[in-house]
């Protein structure tokens, strides 16, 4: 008959208990912030882990699936060049049908902070090229799994850092940037006002371009357009920008 372990035994079982749960939790909370890093960097090791355990990201792929699509954006050097700018992370993926045929995967990626890019894209909502100049915040990437190719890209504005150059790219964009800030929104801010250029965008209905200067006072912020052709502030892309931290 087994005997009962003493109150001094227990104690000892419970602490060994204990200290086990403790180093397997470490090792748990290391792998996955070993994962996430991996994830986040710039590069393309298809090889490293998902990082399943990050509930807040989105993914409607399979892993082979992502891995293709990493693949064949490693392989576009104009979407390469972009992703080495900056950490980055993929913060929803999905498949891209056509009726009921899947032909590829919608990617969007989130840049940890602003990258300035320059190029001519193809917008992959409609298919109508486009040029840019711009901070960059997160973009959205069509890839077609059936020419093995990047069919698409959406660059999504993001807020220039503070370190960003001043606008002093030329004199036609000096003038526009004196005219946005002689707008009502910019005014409001007050006269200790900064202002950074976002974005210059070339499109159809914008051939001679549509620039965003974003102006700064303190904890509040603005975006103003101005129609480089016409020397107009464009009200519907107007706005003051909320949640902006100092």
């Amino acid at each position: 008959m087994n005997s009962i372990p003493s109150e001094r035994e227990m104690e000892k079982s419970i602490l060994l208990i204990v200290v086990s749960s403790i180093i397997i939790l470490s090792v748990v909370v290391l792998v996955a912030t070993t994962a996430n890093m991996n994830k986040t960097m710039p590069s393309f090791k298809i090889s490293e882990p998902r990082g399943e355990d990050d509930k807040h990201i989105h993914r409607a792929l399979s892993k082979e699936e992502e891995s293709k699509a990493l693949n064949i954006m490693a392989n576009d050097s104009q979407i390469r060049a972009i992703l080495e700018k900056e950490k980055w992370e993929i913060l929803c993926s999905g498949p891209w049908f056509e009726g009921k045929e899947k032909i590829g995967a919608a990617l969007y990626i989130r840049f940890n902070e602003s990258v300035w890019v320059e190029g001519t894209f193809t917008n992959p909502f409609n298919n109508k090229s486009y040029t840019a100049k711009m901070w960059v915040g997160g973009m959205h990437v069509l890839i077609d799994f059936r020419m093995n190719k990047v069919s698409g890209v959406d660059l999504g504005m993001g807020r220039p850092p503070r370190e960003a150059p001043k606008v002093n790219e030329s004199e036609k964009l000096a003038l526009a940037e004196r005219v946005a800030r002689k707008h009502t929104l910019a005014e409001s801010l007050g006269s200790n006002v900064t202002s950074y250029l976002a974005t210059i965008y070339y499109n159809s209905e914008y051939p001679y371009g549509i620039a965003f200067f974003c102006f700064r006072s303190g904890q509040r912020e603005a975006m103003i357009a101005v129609d480089l052709s016409k020397m107009e502030v464009v009200e519907k892309y107007t706005t003051f920008v909320g949640g902006f931290k100092k």
